[in-house]
């Protein structure tokens, strides 16, 4: 019994080391945000996401309209991003767009993944999240994606019945690593040229892998060097 306890603590223990709040608070503890109307208020003050600082949001386009689209903060261990959700449906192009940098001291992104989901597809109907990011740098014009500071690469999620449907996709920087980031998203929801097509989809995924630091990698093995013999003697 005293084993299962310690085991119970130790877990509790090591979870609560490595979790990390899923909110985005801006520069006046605000983090009272929910849709992506509030986020673009906040301008380049932005709000933090463990040690990223996302800033400059905007949004183009009217079906949904920005105070139409959720916004949800993710913060998994090494992954952190944000959600959208809204209703994008037919004769809808919109563009969402943003940066990313990391704070003083925090770990640098490796990787930027994209995802779709909630999706409704019948007829000729056609969904594409095309997404451009400027690595490196931002871009002068970002409601175009257009002047990129970096090094620019890019994402294209597609679901279009003479295509192979694409719901993720990952954007690997090939061992490169980046403290800033540019995002641009153009996202076009159509019924495609006969127009007797029927598409929409609710929710878009946004994350960043980061590369750990070595203390962070010791936290967790030491956490599991401790906790296995634990429950091993506890199961035998």
């Amino acid at each position: 019994m005293k084993a299962f306890v310690f085991a119970g603590i130790l877990a509790l223990a090591c979870s609560s080391a490595w979790a990390q709040p899923s909110l985005c608070t801006s520069s006046n503890g605000n983090s009272s945000l929910d849709t992506l109307a509030d986020y673009a208020a906040l301008g380049s003050g932005g709000c933090v996401i463990g040690d990223k600082l996302f800033y400059d949001f905007g949004y183009t386009g009217s079906n949904p309209t920005a105070a139409n689209i959720t916004v949800t903060a993710t913060n998994a261990a090494f992954n952190p991003g944000l959600n959208f959700g809204g209703a994008w449906d037919v004769n809808g192009d919109t563009q969402i767009y943003f940066n990313v940098t990391v704070l003083p001291g925090g770990n640098a992104i490796e990787d930027d993944s994209l995802g779709i989901s909630g999706i409704v597809l019948q007829g000729t109907g056609l969904i594409s999240v095309g997404e451009d990011v400027c690595l490196g740098g931002v871009y002068s014009d970002p409601s175009a994606g257009t002047g990129c500071g970096g090094t620019g690469s890019s994402n294209l999620l597609a679901i279009d019945p003479g295509s192979p449907t694409v719901l993720y996709d990952d954007l690997n920087f090939n061992g490169s690593t980046y403290t800033t980031i540019g995002v641009f998203k153009d996202i076009i929801v159509s019924g495609n040229a006969e127009g007797s097509g029927t598409a929409q989809f609710s929710s878009i995924s946004q994350n960043f892998s980061e590369v750990p630091e070595p203390v962070a990698v010791l936290l967790l093995g030491t956490c599991m060097f401790l906790l296995v013999p634990v429950l091993r003697r506890r199961l035998s």
